[in-house]
């Protein structure tokens, strides 16, 4: 009796399995040891699908590697122009307004005077005028209106130069060609001649001799 077990039928039908190495074919045809060219095809038989060279595989996987590099270049350059633009807004809306130039104040106007200042001006410079006017006073020392124009004129602060005729040689000269009457006293007030004094005739004297001089 035979003790060697027969063998269980295979569940793959012939056309299922490999000529080479029966060996089950994959889903897509291929045999497991076929497809490897390290392995030569039995002499004699051919094999159900051709090996794939090793330069093939080498290929596809450089194909595969360049899609792969490409998509993401493209997805980056993507992500940073939308990164770009959104940074340009930023620095856009960050910008400082320019700075203003100075402006240079106005001079101040000098404040109008008041009528009381006009007015008070006006007083002193009637005085100064006053003061300005030169008056000389021929006479003698006996002479009592020559006495009386003195006594006044001091008495309003009034300076005059005093000339005595007797005694001044070159006052009598001119004392006789301003008043060929040769009456004392005679006052020269400015360019006017008084023959004789009296109060209001010598303040309008005065007066109009100041006024010219404002003008």
């Amino acid at each position: 009796m035979s003790t060697t077990k027969s063998k269980r039928p295979s569940a793959f039908p012939p056309s299922h399995r490999c000529p080479v190495h029966d060996l089950a074919l994959s889903p897509d045809g291929r045999c497991m040891r076929c497809g490897s060219e390290s392995r030569g095809v039995r002499p004699g038989t051919e094999p159900l699908l051709e090996p794939t060279s090793l330069r093939t595989k080498l290929l596809r996987g450089l194909v595969a590697a360049c899609f792969l590099g490409a998509a993401f270049a493209l997805a980056g350059r993507t992500e940073g122009a939308g990164s770009g633009q959104r940074a340009l807004v930023v620095d856009r809306g960050a910008e400082p307004p320019p700075p203003a130039e100075p402006v240079a104040p106005e001079p101040a106007a000098p404040p109008a005077p008041s009528a009381a200042n006009q007015a008070q001006q006006q007083r002193e410079a009637r005085a100064r005028a006053r003061a300005e006017v030169p008056i000389v006073l021929y006479g003698t020392s006996w002479c009592g209106a020559c006495r009386q124009a003195r006594s006044y004129m001091r008495a309003h602060g009034i300076a005059f130069t005093d000339l005595d005729v007797e005694t001044d040689q070159a006052a009598r000269a001119t004392y006789r060609r301003l008043n060929p009457a040769h009456t004392v006293p005679t006052l020269q007030v400015g360019g006017s001649v008084l023959r004789g004094f009296n109060p209001d005739t010598f303040e309008q004297a005065l007066a109009s001799a100041a006024q010219a001089r404002l003008r």
